[in-house]
């Protein structure tokens, strides 16, 4: 907050020492981190999921708005508003912090039924290790904010031509962010559900609009207008989809958003290296160029998953028909029988299973979509882990349940349980 106040100061003097500058803005680009990092853990420690990305949504549009009343105030009140912006980005972390009912992180906040529970073996990954981990997890999101440093940087001589279209894209792919958590039910699957669906449509759209504007040299602006709509909408969704990585707790929120900042400064500082040597119509073809690439490896890592997702259907044991239709069976026969006789749900089933055997709270989690028949793959994806450490949590249930296929943990489910009286 006093580095962003004597920024502003020496600017409104209209300092001409460089030093003088060049001082401020390291100190400044340090608390910076240092303050995204202390966000990090309020999104991804103090809040769960659904809070935390309305957080992400709203903070993206509304810094946008105050981006945009920075070139319309004069200066007096842009320094005064971007003091009131600093002060608010280092009070509501602070306050948020102190709150009781935030005090524990929801990942590590142990449930009545953790009492007893038998310990994960889940040994200790190493450093690199950790870091291929944490690559396997977060590297569809991070194409989009790599994506979005370099096309940002590049773009940076064309800004303030194209502001209002970035602005106005940035706050409605805020907005549905929003809407979108405050509107979705069930389970969150930004990964799959967003980044590896709608994103490369949009990535195609954009390159089908950028041939047509080059073909019939019109409609430049929609191009403009979709560049910044796709490149806003993936760096919203990375945020959220880092905030949910750093929620799950296999890796810390430190971490998590420490990398994300040393992979957005060096894209950036690698743009902006490159476009100072371009002319106005090869960044045109830099933008073009990034956004090709960026849609196939978008396309490229989902077909990779998909591939290991086979293969991984192919290791794993496999539920045949036969043992579906004796799920099936069981199930029926349980609802007809629980009509009368109050048989549990399935929720209820495995809920009574993990504490039975003393599940952790995130293997009762990982049960729960065995039963419905997911695998490892799937569950890591829902749950933003790496598969591997999904795999090791669906092995430390099977040995705690005494089973050894999702068949087993199938009928183990859908069979009707007694009451449980403790």
């Amino acid at each position: 907050m006093a580095c962003s106040l004597a920024f502003g100061f020496v600017g409104y003097l209209d300092v001409a020492d460089t030093a003088v500058y060049m001082a401020l803005s390291i100190i400044t680009g340090v608390a910076n981190v240092c303050l995204v990092l202390v966000w990090g853990r309020i999104c991804g420690r103090l809040l769960s999921i659904r809070p935390a990305l309305l957080v992400v949504g709203m903070a993206s549009a509304l810094s946008a708005i105050l981006c945009f009343l920075y070139g319309k105030l004069p200066l007096e009140a842009t320094l005064g508003l971007f003091f009131l912006a600093a002060l608010a980005s280092v009070v509501i972390p602070l306050t948020l912090q102190s709150l009781p009912a935030l005090a524990d992180s929801p990942q590590t906040a142990r449930g009545p039924d953790d009492e007893g529970a038998q310990p994960d073996t889940i040994s200790r990954p190493s450093a690199r290790q950790t870091l291929a981990s944490l690559v396997d997890v977060a590297l569809m999101p991070g194409l989009g904010l790599i994506a979005f440093a370099f096309v940002m940087a590049v773009m940076r001589t064309a800004f303030n031509e194209g502001q209002v279209a970035y602005l106005s894209m940035m706050v409605l792919a805020a907005l549905g962010l929003v809407a979108y958590a405050a509107l979705k039910r069930g389970r969150f699957l930004l990964p799959g559900g967003l980044q590896l669906t709608f994103l490369p449509i949009a990535a195609l759209v954009l390159l089908a609009a950028i041939a047509i504007t080059a073909t019939v040299n019109a409609g430049e602006a929609v191009a403009v207008w979709l560049t910044y709509g796709v490149y806003s909408l993936a760096v919203v969704l990375t945020i959220a989809t880092l905030c949910a990585v750093a929620h799950a707790g296999e890796f810390s929120s430190d971490l998590v958003f420490s990398v994300a900042v040393a992979a957005f400064c060096g894209t950036s500082f690698v743009g902006q290296m490159i476009a100072g040597g371009l002319d106005d119509e090869l960044i045109n073809v830099a933008v073009t160029l990034t956004t090709t690439v960026y849609a196939f490896a978008l396309a490229l890592v989902s077909y990779v998953r998909r591939i290991r997702d086979v293969g991984a259907n192919n290791t794993e044991e496999r539920v045949g028909a036969d043992a579906d239709s004796t799920a099936a069976a069981a199930s029926k026969g349980g609802s007809a029988a629980g009509l009368e006789a109050g048989t549990p749900s399935l929720q209820e089933r495995c809920d009574a299973l993990a504490t039975e055997f003393g599940l952790t709270s995130r293997e009762r989690e990982i049960l729960a979509y065995l039963a419905e028949g997911h695998n490892g793959s799937y569950i890591a994806s829902a749950l933003f882990i790496s598969p591997n450490t999904a795999r090791t949590h669906i092995h430390n249930i099977y040995r705690k349940l005494d089973v050894s296929s999702r068949e087993d943990i199938l009928r183990l489910t859908r069979t009707t349980l007694p009451q449980q009286t403790h």
